[in-house]
């Protein structure tokens, strides 16, 4: 028998070439000599110039990437087929094909060639996908090199994406997740005398702490739900000066203030129709049902200006024919420094119904990695410019109450957008979202 030393990557050219290539790479870096016509041999010299003296003389492992294009792509079947034909006439190579699932088939619409074979699941989660794939290669004994392993990828990379030819001095932009606000410019400082059982409460954010409120409310709005207090005195402060006192409370206003201005953000949310949800750590994201978002999709303007929509909720029909709902969802992150802003974290949710979010983490985490695991910087951002401009009804601001009617904080529903001077040739998305830290994954 020939020297068999080459696991095979069968896959759908484009339609899987993302997988295709995270796969062989990984492999790769785990010391096997990998072939997939978006890598070509990974481990040696590619000396081939068929494909299928590669898969009869020298693959030991044939994995034919399982999705809804290659099932039924003609290039891809033909692989299959030669594979076949070398597991039929190589009886001692055992488990010679192996699919690999990247798509929820039902096993129905499996193609009859691998539809009695067992199959690797990669649809939930290509991280565990990979670990079980890695132990049938152990257990086969599939040669391997791994101390040249990640010294063929950083070769490949470097050949693939040099460095030289991908940076030009052509300016690029760059979307966060920042969405500036514009706050009054004065606070108020109420004391208060009176008889209270319990902290008083307003219909707008207030900070109470003894017998003070502290409020970017006025007098008259103040005055309607004292009830038995009254007010003794009025301070008028100067915001900025609030913000940067010297006498060491300046921490303390600053909080106060982020405090005020997370309460006036969840009510305005609630009030536009979105639902809450507590997270792991205790702060609230506010999510889309069919309620709030009858049809799934919302219009907005694109980074080039043009009118597009996203979805912001939908499902997907997992392998029993149950469906699993996802909702996109967002908090927010107030901030005084470097300047007032809503950080704007995304987040995606999971329901049986499309209503009632999941109380186990664990298992929001696992759908979280399946549904999410081919969405890119330019699905996320979307997704975000897309919710901003719908809790602003297509309208370039919108505002958070902070009194009863005649103060508001006014934010951007457009994030703030940064310019680097340079931009690398190979990016897979222009002006693709920024966290505070980084790219937004």
């Amino acid at each position: 028998m020939p020297n068999r030393d080459v696991v095979f990557v069968s896959h759908a050219n484009p339609e899987d070439n993302v997988f295709a290539r995270w796969s062989s790479l990984k492999l790769a870096g785990f010391g096997y000599r990998v072939w997939s016509d978006v890598t070509k041999l990974l481990g040696g010299e590619d000396f081939w110039q068929e494909i299928e003296p590669i898969i009869r003389d020298s693959t030991v492992k044939f994995l034919y990437v399982l999705s809804r294009t290659s099932n039924h792509k003609e290039g891809v079947l033909r692989e299959l087929a030669v594979a076949d034909a070398v597991r039929k006439t190589n009886s001692e190579i055992k488990d010679f094909i192996i699919p690999l699932r990247i798509a929820d088939l039902p096993h129905s619409a499996i193609n009859i060639e691998v539809g009695r074979l067992n199959v690797i699941e990669f649809s939930d989660s290509w991280a565990m996908g990979l670990k079980q794939l890695c132990r049938r290669l152990e257990f086969d004994k599939v040669p391997r090199s791994a101390s040249d392993g990640l010294d063929f990828v950083r070769k490949w990379w470097e050949a693939a994406y040099a460095a030289d030819g991908g940076v030009s001095n052509i300016s690029e932009p760059h979307y966060s997740n920042w969405c500036s606000l514009r706050l009054p410019d004065r606070i108020y400082r109420y004391s208060m005398i009176g008889l209270v059982e319990s902290e008083p409460k307003w219909p707008f954010p207030t900070k109470w702490h003894e017998r003070r409120l502290t409020t970017f409310a006025p007098r008259p709005d103040v005055e309607l739900g004292r009830v038995s207090l009254q007010i003794r005195q009025v301070e008028a402060l100067d915001l900025s000066s609030f913000l940067t006192e010297d006498n060491g409370r300046h921490r303390d206003n600053r909080n106060i203030v982020l405090a005020m201005l997370a309460e006036a953000w969840e009510a305005f949310v609630s009030s536009k129709g979105l639902k809450r949800f507590d997270l792991a750590s205790r702060r609230p994201a506010f999510y889309f049902d069919a309620e709030t978002l009858p049809n799934s999709s919302v219009s907005f303007r694109s980074i080039r200006d043009t009118s597009t929509r996203r979805s912001l909720r939908g499902y997907k029909t997992r392998k029993s024919g149950e469906r699993r709902h996802w909702h996109f969802a967002v908090s927010a992150w107030p901030a005084v420094h470097p300047r007032p802003m809503l950080q704007i974290r995304t987040h995606v949710l999971f329901s049986d119904d499309g209503r009632v979010i999941w109380s186990s983490p664990e298992a929001m985490h696992r759908a979280r990695r399946s549904q999410c695991k081919n969405w890119w910087n330019d699905d996320w951002r979307d997704r975000l410019l897309a919710t901003m401009s719908w809790l602003a009804s297509g309208e370039s601001t919108f505002a958070l109450p902070l009194a009863v009617a005649s103060v508001s904080s006014v934010v951007d529903a457009r994030p703030v957008e940064f310019l680097c001077p340079v931009k690398w040739a190979h990016s897979r998305f222009p002006g693709h979202a920024l966290t505070p830290t980084g790219v937004m994954a």
